[in-house]
């Protein structure tokens, strides 16, 4: 009822632009996390993927929803994440907000990849190539992508992250864990590929999407403060 008397979603429904679309993503991964945690099943599994996946290819505040629903799952999970390290309990035994959070990291955790770029200047390689407007000096690729060494670099990263990804799901349910995978990855694919007729973007959804965002924080459009996103 608030949300639909809500002037500030209503305000940004009637854009022609992504927010509505991501609010209706959020709202239902937030039902479902719940939902699961009542009572746990298959079904609420693959649509808890489904949606992320949609939020994924919706807009880059994805991540900062992951962040925050990330979050609150480590917390519930805690006490499973402390016996499981102590080796008390095993992987098929974690219980609902252990499973969620498990399979939110394992089925995303390559897309993370790029928030290598946070710390490119340490490293003197560039993983994601600044935005012009930054006033930084640019290498000629694409902004927030790699470039030179760097792009090796990403590219085995990507690959590192991936395997671990697969090590971990098949650890937690090797029947399961590949048809949630293949749920996330077929829905993404295909949007970022424009339905296959654009395979240019599976770098800029695999890279680019997050690496974009980070290289335009230094441009600081609007002159936002550095808490804004908080």
């Amino acid at each position: 009822v608030f949300l639909v008397c809500s002037p500030s979603v209503l305000y940004f429904s009637r854009f022609i632009r992504n927010d509505i679309f991501f609010a209706v993503w959020v709202l239902a991964l937030i039902i479902i996390l719940w939902r699961f945690i009542e009572r746990p099943s298959k079904r609420l599994l693959f649509l808890w993927v489904i949606f992320w996946s949609l939020a994924f290819t919706t807009k880059e505040t994805a991540y900062i929803t992951a962040a925050i629903l990330g979050f609150i799952l480590l917390v519930f999970a805690f006490p499973d994440m402390v016996l499981l390290l102590r080796r008390m309990i095993s992987f098929s035994r974690i219980g609902p907000p252990g499973i969620l959070l498990l399979v939110l990291i394992s089925v995303t955790l390559p897309l993370w990849a790029p928030a290598v770029g946070l710390i490119q200047d340490h490293l003197n390689l560039t993983f994601v190539n600044p935005d012009p407007l930054a006033d930084i000096a640019r290498a000629d690729a694409p902004t927030g992508a790699p470039h030179g060494v760097g792009l090796l670099v990403a590219t085995i990263l990507v690959a590192m992250l991936t395997l671990f990804s697969v090590g971990l799901g098949l650890i937690w349910n090797r029947r399961l864990w590949p048809l949630l995978a293949l749920t996330f990855f077929i829905i993404w694919l295909s949007l970022y590929t424009t339905f296959f007729s654009n395979w240019g973007g599976v770098l800029t959804g695999g890279w680019q999407s997050l690496g974009y965002w980070i290289a335009q924080q230094p441009v600081e459009r609007a002159g936002q403060p550095w808490y804004y996103y908080f």
